[in-house]
């Protein structure tokens, strides 16, 4: 019996996830980040500051995880471990050493999605887009040069070390919506799953 596809969407704040998400969702595709029970964790960790945030935040991933890999029908997430950590490291909150044992004890300890889908999406236009867009409660919108720049080392870094056959990155800065949504549709043909 081939295994249960699901995938997960990363990208930092303004590079399209939630709006790509919407379009899935019309799709068909179950979304385990916006099930009730997920989203009460994710407010919850939102709450929060430094390793507590993190922590919470990798609980949150890990129910998203076993309600997406659990799902009958076709699945993903918006948002996993990699973009926590990424996001970790990038606020400072650890240094590179301990980004790298978290690492390393995630992806012993938590379930494996059949594709990572990273959105990546310049400083300039995730800057117009996080001010458009507004407020999200919760959300932490640094769009600092220094802090994009220990995000992007974060995620490079995880692209090498997961593979690129696991980890698909996708430039959306000068896409809009219906060019990002074919070319994702495109990738998850490649792979086997489409609308």
């Amino acid at each position: 019996m081939p295994e249960h596809f699901w995938f997960v969407i990363e990208g930092d704040n303004g590079a399209g996830k939630d709006t790509l998400a919407d379009r899935l969702v019309i799709d068909g595709w179950f979304l385990a980040s916006r099930s009730s029970h997920a989203i009460a964790d994710k407010e919850q960790a939102s709450q929060l500051t430094g390793l507590d945030r993190v922590s919470a935040f990798l609980s949150y991933n890990q129910i998203c995880a076993k309600l997406a890999s659990g799902h009958p029908s076709r699945s993903f997430l918006v948002r996993y471990w990699p973009s926590t950590l990424a996001a970790g490291f990038a606020d400072a909150i650890f240094d590179w050493a301990e980004f790298e044992t978290r690492v390393d004890q995630s992806m012993r300890q938590l379930p494996v999605p059949r594709l990572i889908l990273f959105l990546r999406c310049g400083l300039d236009a995730r800057r117009n887009r996080v001010q458009q867009r507004g407020l999200v409660p919760g959300s932490v919108d640094d769009v600092s040069e220094d802090r994009d720049v220990r995000y992007l080392r974060a995620i490079t870094w995880l692209t090498e070390y997961m593979g690129a056959g696991y980890w698909k990155t996708l430039e959306t800065s000068k896409l809009n919506i219906e060019q990002v949504y074919q070319a994702v549709q495109s990738l998850l043909a490649e792979v086997g799953e489409s609308s």
